[in-house]
């Protein structure tokens, strides 16, 4: 079995950790610019503190929890909407709240929920919204779930890149560390990727244009006799 979609189990400690990182680097992650370099550091802190995870799962976890977390958004908006038990919930509406708010993600059926006016700040309606949540009933500081495969350039724009100069010098250096030998592999994967893409548009046109020359052919012959 592919590596990447194995299951694997995050211990409470290093769950926090992740979301200090996650927390310390929202506005890079928010930004525009190329994101994988961040999750290499963090898999990369991660593995430093005794966890061996690379970073692709440490993106497939974010991107899990985002879901999660936005889901449960969603249920809470419903007038009927029950509360949650989800552990996680209060740290992560700590780190997503206020960007989610910004994006008109919290109705005003939830700005009434948690008492707090649609003009409020952030910080005020991440603590009325505090009051939705019950402390989760399993405190179990272990947690299992199936970690989604998430492809490779899914939601990442295809003008991200790396300056390419900077690399090739470090590529030439014989000694690297092992954030430069994974920022490394990360370029040469979303090199082979984009060729990869490249030589399948390639295949596509070439069809297209013999079919092309093909139907000219007959053309030409019907117009000939």
């Amino acid at each position: 079995m592919d590596s990447s979609r194995k299951t694997i189990m995050w211990v409470s400690k290093y769950e926090q950790m992740l979301f200090d990182m996650w927390e310390e680097n929202i506005g890079i992650l928010n930004g525009s610019e190329l994101k994988s370099p961040t999750f290499v550091e963090f898999a990369l802190r991660l593995q430093g503190a005794g966890f061996n995870v690379d970073w692709k799962k440490v993106r497939s976890k974010m991107d899990n929890l985002t879901k999660r977390y936005k889901a449960v958004v969603r249920e809470l908006r419903k007038p009927d909407g029950k509360r949650t038990h989800w552990r996680h919930f209060k740290r992560l509406h700590r780190i997503l709240g206020p960007r989610m708010s910004r994006k008109k993600l919290l109705s005003s059926t939830l700005d009434e929920q948690v008492n707090s006016d649609a003009n409020e700040s952030d910080e005020l309606l991440a603590e009325n919204f505090d009051a939705l949540i019950e402390e989760p009933l399993d405190h179990s500081y272990y947690t299992q779930f199936q970690e989604e495969h998430v492809e490779e350039n899914e939601n990442y724009s295809t003008n991200e890149s790396v300056p390419t100069m900077k690399l090739e010098k470090r590529i030439a250096d014989p000694v690297m560390t092992p954030f430069e030998s994974a920022m490394i592999e990360v370029v040469k994967q979303r090199t082979n990727d984009l060729n990869q893409a490249a030589a399948e548009r390639l295949e596509v046109l070439n069809r297209h244009l013999s079919s092309t020359i093909e139907f000219q052919n007959k053309v030409l012959n019907m117009l000939s006799n």
